[in-house]
């Protein structure tokens, strides 16, 4: 089944509503989640992303959420080790 949007516009929706939206949100902790259903344009505030979603699903069981974690670039990094084998060369 094809996706309702492209590439990177769910990502662009919700950097552009948050930014709207950042101002009336007062002070929050670093670290603190705003998920965002970037159609209808509300959110929910939690300390965790599951939290905030949850809550959010709960009243909009159909959004398209965005998660920004407040004080970081992204709401996720991916770290992991790759394993390297030296070669019998």
């Amino acid at each position: 089944m094809k996706g309702k949007y492209r590439p990177g516009e769910v990502r662009a929706r919700g950097d552009a509503i948050y930014e709207e939206i950042k101002p009336g949100l007062g002070h929050l902790t670093k670290g603190t989640f705003v998920v965002i259903d970037i159609e209808s344009r509300d959110y929910e505030i939690g300390a965790t992303d599951a939290e905030a979603t949850g809550r959010l699903l709960d009243r909009l069981p159909t959004a398209v959420t965005w998660a920004v974690r407040v004080g970081y670039a992204t709401a996720y990094t991916q770290v992991g080790v790759v394993p390297v084998r030296k070669s019998d060369g």
